[in-house]
Parts: structure tokens; C-alpha cells; sequence
């Protein structure tokens, strides 16, 4: 009888180890590419807080889906997001889908003294992404700022503007992300960004609607004027995987 008994115990040992396996062993910096603080719970089902530079911890949830896959949740004031991550291919998320309030963003530091309104809705595919040298990035899907308006200087509607991100063909390891309205507003926007997690340079072109030529005026200081319409041309740091 003790012998059946240690030969039950010496099986249920592993068995419970992989079942209480602490989250922390497995979202380590190192292990995902992200950084996380505040972990609790196991493997299986847990939470903790995703940390981002410049911008507040995110809460964030997760549970085994079966398999090699986790359901995961992001949710906090104006963002809330949900995908797959799999065990087998930790810098990659899949079936992104979700809401960000655009205010979240970091969009207002490039406008000055106008502010953006709207929400953007995601459906991503995949996020990739690599952060040792050469960085990458790599990302397949559509984001659509819905509402999309612009406040304080100038007050008007952009209708709506959708965002196709797909890998670049252009530049390797990067997304590049095609940008055009898609509903009426007193402004059509159109152009690209393109990004490797760490930097991005972005183009885009800001047309106002015929007899809008006024709005010329208020958007120049955002670019120059160039055949009517207002050029923006921007590049800069964002160290998303730092």
C-alpha cells in the first residue's frame, strides 16, 4: 500500500507543478517582449498590469484556450482589446479585436491645438514582432476610426477613415499602414505610415472639401501647402518593445 501510495505521489508532482506553474516564469521580459508588472495567478488563468513607455499600465487577463493557445483581454478607460497568444510563438498575437477611444492615442501630439475625436474599431489578424536587431514589426488587418473629428482650433467632421495595415513590400520588417476616408467629412485624409515597433515615418495628405479652402489656413501649421491640400511628414521614436 505505501508503495502505490509514493507511485501515486511521485505522478501527481509534476502534474500539480505544471498546473500551479506561476504566471511570472512565463511573462518574464525576456521570454515575450513585453513588459509586465503586478502578475498574479498561474499559467492557466491569471492577470497583472501591461506596461507600455509614456503611457499608464494597462489591466490585462488571461485564460488557456486549449491547446497551445490563451485567450487574453486588455481593458481600461477608452481601450478595450482581446486576441489569442500561443505558447509555441510568444512575439506573435492573433485575433485582435476590440475598441480604442482615439484620444488614448498619441495622436493629439502631432496636432498641437486641435484634438481628435471618435473611436477607432480594430480587427487584426496578427501582431508580430521581433525586438532584437534588426527590429521588426509585422502586422496584417484593419483599423477604422469611426466618428473621426477634429476639436478646438477647428471644429469638423472627418467622416469615417479606415486603416489597412499589411507588411511592407517595401521596407523589410516593417508595417506600413494605408490610410483614406471612406465617408463624407470636410477633410479627406489619405497616406501612409510605415513602423518596426521602434520607429515610424508617416506622409499624409489632408484635403479639404471643395468651397473648405479656409480650412487650409487652420491645418498648415500641421505640414506645408502643397496643390491644396495640407502635407504632413513626420517620423519619430516609439519604442513600443523597449
Amino acid at each position: 500500500m505505501l508503495k502505490k501510495i509514493l507511485i501515486l505521489l511521485a505522478l501527481a508532482l509534476p502534474i500539480w507543478v505544471v498546473v500551479t506553474l506561476p504566471a511570472s516564469l512565463v511573462l518574464s521580459d525576456e521570454a515575450s517582449g513585453l513588459r509586465f508588472d503586478q502578475v498574479q495567478g498561474t499559467v492557466w488563468s491569471g492577470q497583472g498590469r501591461l506596461v507600455l513607455p509614456a503611457q499608464s499600465p494597462i489591466p490585462i487577463q488571461w485564460r488557456w484556450s486549449g491547446g497551445t493557445a490563451w485567450h487574453w483581454s486588455l481593458a481600461s478607460e477608452g481601450l478595450v482589446l482581446q486576441g489569442q497568444w500561443r505558447v509555441t510563438d510568444r512575439k506573435r498575437l492573433e485575433n485582435i479585436t476590440g475598441r480604442v477611444d482615439i484620444q488614448t492615442l498619441d495622436v493629439a501630439s502631432w496636432l498641437v491645438v486641435i484634438w481628435p475625436k471618435g473611436q477607432m474599431s480594430v480587427d487584426v489578424a496578427f501582431v508580430e514582432w521581433s525586438d532584437e536587431l534588426p527590429r521588426q514589426l509585422l502586422a496584417e488587418g484593419e483599423l477604422v476610426w469611426q466618428d473621426a473629428a477634429l476639436e478646438g482650433l477647428v471644429n469638423e467632421s472627418l467622416g469615417d477613415i479606415s486603416v489597412f495595415l499589411s507588411p511592407s513590400e517595401e521596407a523589410f520588417g516593417q508595417t506600413q499602414a494605408v490610410i483614406s476616408s471612406n465617408a463624407e467629412g470636410a477633410v479627406r485624409i489619405s497616406g501612409k505610415i510605415t513602423s518596426d515597433g521602434d520607429r515610424y515615418r508617416a506622409n499624409l495628405s489632408l484635403d479639404p472639401e471643395p468651397g473648405r479652402d479656409r480650412l487650409l489656413r487652420y491645418l498648415a501649421p500641421l505640414g506645408y501647402v502643397q496643390d491644396g491640400a495640407i502635407k504632413i511628414e513626420r517620423s519619430g521614436q516609439l519604442g513600443v518593445f523597449q
